[in-house]
């Protein structure tokens, strides 16, 4: 999925390549609902310029992210993530 903003248009360019983004997880939100599994990278293949060109990519987009889009074998395992701890603060009531 490449993200194509129009740079002359009103909408800010970031608002337009966080659309992508968008559509990205409601593609994923959907297969699931179908029953599908559904993962969404952006790994080094989105910033390899022979592998952008295969897939069609003009000056000025981005890859948003590469969708794959399957049937589960099993259950998925989760990578590690941060503490949540160490990373969220609150304010003061």
């Amino acid at each position: 999925m490449f993200s194509s903003p129009d740079r002359n248009h009103k909408t800010p360019v970031w608002e337009q390549e966080l659309s992508a983004g968008a559509l990205c997880f409601q593609l994923l939100l959907a297969a699931n609902a179908a029953g599908w599994a559904g993962v969404w990278l952006t790994e080094w293949l989105a910033f390899d310029p022979v592998i952008c060109a295969a897939f069609g990519q003009k000056e000025g987009e981005r890859v948003a992210g590469f969708i794959y889009l399957g049937t589960a074998k099993g259950m998925i395992k989760e990578r590690p993530r941060p503490d949540m701890n160490d990373r969220i603060s609150f304010w003061p009531a």
